[in-house]
């Protein structure tokens, strides 16, 4: 056994979704936009407005309950957040 694979599974989260869902989720952890970056190493394997689609619509609508989240509990979202979310929406 000498070529042994680590993998580790967040059940909590497992499932599926939009391809370019995970980017956005990316994106919001980084307040960076990593999408030009995705869609030029894509090299055919999807589908690129389906991507951005996805990655337009995760991203707005996470990043908007996070603001939500955070409003309701009376903390103030920080400013870069709230300009990342509201500039990325589709």
């Amino acid at each position: 056994m000498d070529n042994l694979t680590t993998v580790a599974l967040d059940w909590a989260t497992l499932g599926t979704g939009p391809v370019g869902a995970d980017l956005a989720s990316l994106a919001l952890s980084t307040c960076r936009d990593l999408l030009g970056h995705y869609l030029a190493d894509l090299n055919g394997r999807f589908d690129k407005p389906v991507v951005e689609l996805g990655y337009r619509v995760t991203l707005a609508l996470t990043g908007a309950s996070r603001v939500h989240w955070m409003l309701s509990r009376g903390v103030q979202p920080p400013n870069e957040y709230v300009e990342f979310v509201a500039s990325h929406a589709p």
